[in-house]
């Protein structure tokens, strides 16, 4: 029997789901027609005599940041990618959920965008189907899901159509449309929460109903910098104090439990730490009983301790499951408590069995036609397109971009900036040293296919034109700078960069002079600034930079009088009309940074084997780590 409580909310649905026993899902349940205290409910009733103690267990499962990768396939380099994808968990799923008698499914978002297959389903044609991702993670049981940052890229009218198809409720607690006084009173963009019943069982002829209350959260400025500019109007909130307004609202209906899910990084568990990863302070609010934590693409399974509750980071793109295992007791007295708690990582396999059929039966006709898309040629370079050597010189990978975004540029803006310095602000997506150690650019000499322009620039971000002086200019380069970790002057042979820092983020200006001093104090390393003819930048100078729009959009802080223009198109579209209209694409990298020199110092880079031609060819020497697939090359400062 399934019990509706219907709250005074026109989106409050009962959502179905594979598993008959939820009993309940409440949306915005704070004026409801009836109240959960004493309301009776299948499985609450006990022949245990009062004061007893019971005993049950819950099972949490997560995923995260699958960012639309359905079959272990990666479509920018046209091979199999053994260990990831929803098709690789989908038995890990199962395996899973057949150890537990009670278990929760939940996703915690950047589902919806990532790939290539992403944007061919974004492209089509909206539907009354339900988006083929959130169809695959239905048929798996998915219990309830928190949006990515990401998954506004495509738009809030996309996203709206994927939550509305979806055969499971989206939650999202802290992005609203209308912020009001307290928490509790803004104007929710999607269901701030969700409420289900479970059975649980306590002995061997007893069952008791739990009550677990989810919330969703991601970071607050981040969706405002997405793509698409209606996005803007909604509004965010800190993520660790809304979660403090909204704990209590969730016991005060009902809630026995709280899980969060936080797409947002673990972060520090300090109280005054700032940012947006929160899900290590999240984790030490009362009244907070599990924590899914993302977006970092993060792997960790934290059990916490007295007063902390147990984390997950299941990774990405399906690599893994994480569990959080709760083993409870129950009185009449107290209610639920829980006892212990346990977490892990599983990981996806490598040999999916029986449950993946139904994802890849599911994913093979989207399959075939995004392949066919992509091996479509679309020029020839001359030389090597490489990210594995970012951070140690310019690369010819990035110029190109730079050369796209700045032909692009030029061409949009009017006379009145037509003597204004511009520069090209282009990062390395893809390098090794901050993820997978073959996750790298390495394209050779030769034809240029539409895959290959996806695996340079793999996020859908548009053209923004930043107006800026040569102080702010400063800033944004000491921000890329972070790249490296602090060499002070008494180390010799440091591994400088920085594991914590993505590829991404060293997002640097292109078509200007400057010098990097690794000796200094990130946020003062930046040197020499100035044109390529040599003349030195002042802090007071106009600019212009040229940069993706999710970068831009977060420097300017969402202040339009910064932003001079944003282009319909996108970056890699811009792209690919380069390549195809410049003929053999020969992107000569500027000499335009370098290392600030420090006589008789070098400095340690380690690289993927794969990366040791590449490394001979820029001149450096190759050093073996011994029992590793893996080398470093020393350079002199």
């Amino acid at each position: 029997m399934i019990h509706r409580i219907q709250p005074n909310y026109k989106k409050a649905t009962l959502f179905k789901n594979i598993q008959p026993e939820i009993a309940l899902i409440v949306c915005r349940p704070y004026r409801l027609s009836g109240t959960l205290k004493g309301m009776r409910l299948p499985g609450a009733t006990s022949n245990m005599p009062a004061g007893d103690t019971e005993h049950g267990r819950i099972r949490l499962m997560a995923i995260t940041d699958l960012h639309s990768w359905l079959l272990p396939f990666d479509y920018d380099r046209d091979c199999p990618n053994v260990g990831l994808g929803l098709a690789s968990l989908a038995d890990i799923v199962a395996d899973a959920r057949s150890e537990a008698e009670t278990s929760f499914l939940f996703d915690n978002g950047d589902t919806y965008q990532g790939n290539v297959l992403a944007e061919h389903v974004a492209n089509s044609a909206l539907g009354l189907t339900p988006h083929p991702v959130a169809r695959a993670l239905g048929d798996l049981g998915l219990d309830a899901a928190v949006p990515g940052n990401h998954d506004f890229d495509f738009g809030v009218d996309r996203l709206t159509y994927i939550v509305a198809s979806a055969p499971f409720p989206f939650i999202l607690t802290n992005l609203v449309t209308e912020l009001a006084e307290d928490p509790i009173a803004d104007t929710s963009f999607l269901r701030p929460f969700a409420l289900f019943e479970r059975k649980v069982r306590t002995g061997p002829d007893r069952v008791r109903t739990i009550r677990l209350g989810v919330l969703g959260f991601i970071p607050p400025r981040m969706p405002l910098a997405a793509n698409c500019r209606p996005v803007a109007r909604l509004k965010g909130r800190d993520i660790t104090d809304t979660a403090r307004a909204w704990i209590p609202e969730l016991r005060r209906h009902g809630a026995d439990l709280v899980v969060a899910l936080c797409h947002c990084g673990l972060g520090s568990d300090a109280s005054d730490a700032s940012g947006d990863d929160h899900a290590r302070k999240v984790a030490r609010l009362d009244g907070i009983d599990a924590v899914v934590s993302g977006h970092r693409h993060q792997e960790a399974a934290e059990a916490g301790s007295e007063g902390v509750a147990p984390i997950v980071a299941p990774g990405a793109f399906g690599s893994h499951l994480g569990l959080i295992d709760l083993d409870l007791t129950f009185s009449e007295a107290t209610g639920w408590k829980i006892v212990q708690k346990h977490c892990e990582l599983r990981p996806a396999t490598r040999e999916p069995g029986p449950a993946a059929r139904t994802v890849s039966n599911l994913a093979a006709p989207l399959h075939d036609r995004v392949r066919s898309i992509l091996s479509e040629r679309i020029g020839e370079t001359s030389l090597t397109l490489e990210t594995c050597l970012a951070g140690i010189r310019p690369l010819a990978a990035t110029q190109l971009i730079a050369d796209a975004m700045q032909r692009e540029a030029r061409k949009r803006l009017g006379e009145r900036w037509r003597e204004t310095p511009l520069f090209a602000s282009a990062a390395p997506y893809r390098t090794s040293h901050d993820g997978s150690p073959d996750n790298f650019v390495q394209i050779p000499p030769g034809p240029l296919l539409l895959r290959h322009a996806y695996l340079l620039y793999p996020f859908a971000n548009r053209l923004t034109i930043l107006k800026m002086t040569g102080s702010e200019l400063r800033d944004w380069l000491e921000r890329a700078a972070r790249f490296y970790r602090p060499m002070p002057a008494e180390t010799e042979d440091t591994e400088i960069l920085d594991p914590s820092v993505p590829g991404y983020g060293f997002d640097l200006a292109h078509g200007m002079r400057f010098a990097i001093d690794l000796s200094a104090a990130p946020g003062r390393r930046i040197r020499e600034m100035a044109l390529p003819c040599g003349q030195p930048i002042g802090p007071h100078d106009e600019l212009l930079l040229a940069a993706s729009s999710y970068r831009a959009r977060i420097w300017a802080d969402l202040a339009d009088d910064r932003i001079i223009y944003e282009s319909p198109g996108l970056i890699r579209d811009m792209l690919i009309h380069h390549i195809q209209t410049s003929g053999p694409v020969r992107p000569a990298p500027e000499p335009g940074w370098h290392f600030l020199p420090q006589p008789g110092r070098t400095a340690l880079f380690s690289l993927p084997g794969r990366a040791r031609a590449v490394a001979e060819a820029a001149g450096l020497q190759w050093e073996e780590c011994p029992g590793e697939d893996r080398g470093r090359v020393r350079i002199a400062l």
